[in-house]
């Protein structure tokens, strides 16, 4: 399964760097110029991502955020766009307490090192896959 996920993140890193190529060398400046203008909230990866997957998106939303925010629904069958999403893992490790003025680790009354709990993130990224209007359908009021 890892090894799929790293492929699957090799193969869109290899798709944006040619979309990258592409951008500045062919009518696509202004689709992802237009593409831009419609999701300013998302990174210049992920702008690049869309306009290169759904260019006719107006807007993109999970699963079930078309379900219940928006009370549309996904159209079966269809395959969502792909979009690189953070998933940071949270961390624990036990280590010795250093001094902060001197460098070394601090010792308890028996002369052994102290030990300090010490908490980080490890910053990830995942592919997601939201949709686009283009590919959802209503329920009962009119595309966007």
């Amino acid at each position: 399964m890892a090894v799929d996920r790293k492929q699957q993140m090799k193969e869109i890193t290899e798709r944006l760097e040619q979309g990258v190529k592409d951008i500045f060398t062919s009518e696509m400046y202004t689709t992802y110029l237009r593409t831009m203008a419609k999701f300013h909230n998302y990174s210049f990866n992920n702008t690049l991502l869309i306009a290169m997957q759904r260019p006719d998106a107006t807007l993109v939303a999970g699963f079930n955020a078309w379900k219940n925010k928006f009370n549309r629904y996904v159209k079966k069958g269809e395959k969502g766009i792909q979009i690189i999403a953070p998933a940071p893992i949270e961390e624990v490790e036990e280590r010795e307490k250093i001094d902060k003025d001197t460098g070394l680790a601090v010792l308890n009354e028996n002369g052994e090192p102290e030990m300090e709990r010490v908490e980080y993130v490890v910053p990830r990224f995942r592919l997601q896959y939201p949709d686009s209007t283009a590919r959802a359908a209503t329920h009962g009021t009119p595309a966007v």
